[in-house]
C-alpha cells in the first residue's frame, strides 16, 4: 500500500504535464514526479523471436534475409534497432530484428545478401519451437 498512496499523493498534487517523445512526466508539488513511458501494447497470443547478428564487429553494412517455413518475413540491416528490454542478445550492440509470431513450429533460414567484407559464414538454418509469451533469441554469429 505504501506505493498507491505514493502515487495517490502525488497524482492530488500534480500542477502540470509534459510529453516528450514517449515519456509522459506529471509535475507535482512533492518531491516526485510521476513519469509513464509509452510502450507497444504486448499480445500475449503471440511470443517473440530476436534475430541479431555481430556483423557490425567487421564494420561491414549489411542484410541478412529472414525466412520462416520458406516466407520471406523481414531483413535485418545494419540500421536495425530493437529495444526490448526482455529480449536481450550478448555481443549484438542492440542490432537486430524482432518478430512477434504465433506459437509454433517453425523452421528459420538466414542469408546474408549484402556485406563487403568476407565471412566465413553466410547462411544460417535452423528449427525453432516457439511457445505461448515467450521470447527466443538467435543469433546469427558470421565467425561461426
Amino acid at each position: 500500500m505504501d506505493w498507491e498512496t505514493l502515487f495517490i499523493n502525488a497524482l492530488r498534487e500534480s500542477t502540470t504535464y509534459s510529453i516528450l517523445q514517449n515519456h509522459l512526466t506529471i509535475n507535482c508539488n512533492s518531491a516526485y514526479d510521476l513519469v509513464f513511458d509509452f510502450i507497444e501494447s504486448y499480445d500475449n497470443e503471440k511470443s517473440k523471436i530476436l534475430f541479431c547478428t555481430n556483423s557490425h564487429i567487421i564494420n561491414c553494412p549489411f542484410e541478412i534475409e529472414i525466412s520462416l517455413n520458406n516466407v520471406v518475413i523481414d531483413t535485418l540491416t545494419a540500421g536495425s534497432v530493437y529495444s526490448y528490454n526482455d529480449c536481450q542478445c550478448d555481443n549484438s550492440s542492440d542490432i537486430g530484428l524482432l518478430l512477434n509470431i504465433e506459437e509454433g513450429a517453425y523452421n528459420y533460414l538466414a542469408n546474408e545478401l549484402n556485406c563487403s567484407a568476407t565471412n566465413r559464414v553466410n547462411s544460417w538454418t535452423g528449427e525453432i519451437k516457439v511457445v505461448e509469451d515467450s521470447c527466443t533469441v538467435i543469433f546469427l554469429d558470421i565467425n561461426e
